[in-house]
Formats: C-alpha cells, structure tokens, sequence
C-alpha cells in the first residue's frame, strides 16, 4: 500500500516544518495532478500552486507558497 505525505519546508531555512499524512488519496487522481503515470509516481514532486489549489480543495489543506515549499512524497507502508 502507497501513502502519500505532503511535506512542508521553510524557504529561508530549507528546515522541515511539518509532515502530513493525505487521507483516503486517489493514487490516480495524484498522479494526474502531477502529470506522471501512476506506473511510475514514485518520487517527491514539487507542490506549485495549480497542485495547492487542488490538494487544498480535496483535502481542507492550506498553502503559503511565498514563505514554504511543499512536497508530495509517496511511500511504500512498511518501508
């Protein structure tokens, strides 16, 4: 099972400020957001402001783009 957690880091510091567990995530409808095949979204993916509006609508996120940097990072659970 894949989860898939958003990470938070701070701009000036490059410090991580949080880590969240997305709930119920459509692993599909992820890898659609960041134009990657499913086969292969893999990696950390950068968070821009398209993927914040969407991530925030689907799962009540907020996003300060101008003092953090977002990542969507999937993880193999168990690993």
């Amino acid at each position: 099972m894949i989860i898939y957690v958003i990470s938070e880091f701070d701009r000036a510091t490059e410090e991580l400020l949080s880590e969240v567990r997305l709930r119920s995530p459509d692993g599909a409808e992820l890898a659609r957001l960041f134009g990657e095949p499913l086969d292969t979204f893999v990696n950390s993916y950068p968070v821009g402001a398209k993927e914040a509006e969407a991530l925030g609508a689907r799962y009540g996120l907020e996003f300060d783009l101008a003092t953090s940097a977002y990542f969507l990072d999937p993880y193999s659970e168990g690993a």
